[in-house]
């Protein structure tokens, strides 16, 4: 077997495009592509809304306008659903790429449909620009239709779930392009105005993926359960823990109490906390942090809603540890068990029978409605895949993290190679390879596949021979600097016994994921945290 001997770990830039560039002055570090009211304002929209289908009353006792509009301004981070369906009542004709444009574009296209053969670059209140700027469409042979129908709901707890329903027809015809000027201003809000029709905000900035990555921590903030200071709800859940442990339907063989697994990410718009979702989010923010170590920059604290004093965190790797936190404290109540650690929390059924804010869920004592003693402690849902996701994030941050919090650093690691080695046994024994056991001899009990397991509200695609050797290079990473061992990279691109069977895109690994014959893995661990020398 051929062994690398002179492969140095250090973070490089892979996928993610973060600007490290100045932060913004008297905005938040988004606001420039925030969501902006339209111009004008149809009071007729709402009108148009069928409430013929609910048995509800007043579902639309609202006014017609908002009494928060006002042409072109931020729209607040909270609305009536109703008002965005009245703006979504007309389809614009105009599409632009609303994160915006970077400055160096040689390209900045958008479309339009329609039979206009000019547009106008104007400014974010529809107003030509002081030097006027003009384009002409080209035409494509692309043609299109547009038609859609919302259907929106009540509270899931009332017996009429329906609230309204529209039905839009939008644009139909042949696409066109146009393509921005290089010479339109930057750093500003613009728009495009064809005829009478005018489009949605859009900058042209170097900071354009800076912003996009900003939003999306913010919808992170929103996510967080717990008392996590998130700034758009107040402490969320910080009861989990209370309900019942099951092993799909059947009890569980640990105990938990109330609050021992508050913290964690939702899954969606409901307030499940899914061991698929969260592990990937974990693994994805410390992949993204570690290999853009010079571009995840601090423009936020803990609480996104502060970000002139902020936390001197970089924001992508702070948001990780949220999600690490979560997986220390599933460690700590399965004590030190991975085989027994709780990563997801909440019962499907008794949880879609609630609609209403995180934090008013801890209050519930109504049946099925997901209060505390509804939310079940959920085992058996690692498998090799999602406890190698989560294995691969605690490796990372216990290197990135240690010059703030060395402690918790060290805690990571010390859960990380518990988690590896349990993901990397369950896959060997899957296999009918290895001991069948992993950290010196402890059994799988709630976890006996490896792949191809789901949950009540997932299942699909389980492989797991990606995470392992992402976690592999995640340790190696992480223990190389100190160590100088080798044997986490060589599992990763050497090792046949664990990854003989298994096909990769890349195929440039051996091992967990595949070399061929003759190459080294240069572009793929280059890509995850090191460089070769």
């Amino acid at each position: 077997m051929r062994r690398h001997q002179k492969i140095k770990p250090i973070a490089i830039a892979a996928s993610l495009a973060f600007s490290a560039t100045a932060a913004m002055a008297a905005t938040t570090p988004y606001d420039l592509i925030r969501p902006t009211w339209p111009l004008s304002w149809d009071s007729t929209a709402i009108s148009k809304f069928d409430t013929t289908i609910t048995k509800k009353h007043g579902v639309l006792n609202i006014p017609a306008t908002p009494e928060s509009f006002k042409a072109g301004a931020l729209m607040p981070d909270t609305l009536d659903q109703a008002y965005y369906d009245a703006i979504n009542t007309k389809i614009s004709p105009i599409r632009v790429n609303q994160a915006g444009y970077l400055k160096s574009d040689k390209e900045r296209q958008f479309y339009y449909v329609g039979s206009a053969k000019e547009f106008e670059v104007v400014d974010a209140d529809g107003k030509s620009l002081s030097t006027k700027v003009t384009g002409i469409f080209t035409a494509t042979e692309a043609e299109t239709q547009s038609d859609w129908t919302i259907v929106a709901g009540t509270d899931a707890s009332t017996v009429a779930q329906n609230r309204y329903i529209v039905k839009i027809t939008g644009q139909s015809g042949k696409i066109f392009v146009g393509k921005i000027p290089q010479s339109v201003p930057t750093e500003k809000r613009l728009r495009i105005k064809v005829g009478d029709d005018i489009s949605s905000t859009f900058i042209v900035s170097d900071d354009v993926y800076t912003m996009v990555k900003d939003a999306s921590l913010k919808f992170f903030g929103i996510q967080r359960s717990g008392n996590s200071e998130s700034w758009f709800h107040g402490p969320s859940h910080v009861k989990d823990g209370a309900g019942k442990v099951v092993n799909g339907i059947e009890e569980g063989n640990i105990t938990t109490k109330e609050g021992d697994l508050q913290g964690g990410w939702y899954d969606a718009g409901d307030h499940l906390k899914e061991s698929q979702t969260q592990a990937f989010a974990f693994m994805a923010l410390a992949v993204m942090s570690a290999s853009n170590p010079t571009k995840d920059v601090d423009h936020y604290a803990y609480n996104q809603a502060e970000f002139v004093n902020t936390d001197k965190i970089p924001d992508v790797l702070r948001e990780a540890k949220h999600g690490a936190d979560f997986f220390l404290r599933a460690f700590r109540v399965a004590k030190g068990v991975v085989d027994d650690m709780p990563v997801s929390v909440g019962n499907f059924g008794s949880d879609h029978g609630w609609w209403g804010r995180p934090e008013a869920q801890d209050y519930v004592n109504v049946s099925r409605r997901g209060g505390p003693d509804e939310r079940d402690v959920r085992l058996g849902e690692l498998g090799s895949n999602i406890s190698a996701e989560i294995a691969a994030g605690l490796a990372i941050l216990s290197k990135d993290y240690a010059k703030y919090d060395k402690d918790f650093a060290d805690s990571c690691l010390m859960v990380a190679q518990k988690m590896y080695d349990f993901a990397k046994n369950l896959k060997l024994k899957e296999k009918n390879l290895g001991p069948g056991t992993y950290d010196g001899g402890k059994t799988y009990v709630h976890n006996p596949k490896a792949d191809g397991w789901s949950s009540a509200a997932y299942n699909g695609n389980n492989e797991s021979h990606d995470d392992l050797a992402l976690a592999a290079i995640a340790l190696y990473y992480a223990t190389y600097e100190k160590s100088g061992k080798m044997d986490y990279l060589n599992e990763a691109v050497e090792d046949t016994l664990i990854g003989d069977s298994q096909e990769s895109s890349t195929g440039f690994f051996h091992g967990l994921a595949r070399i061929r014959a003759g190459r080294t893995p240069i572009l793929t661990l280059c890509t995850a945290f090191t460089r070769c020398s």
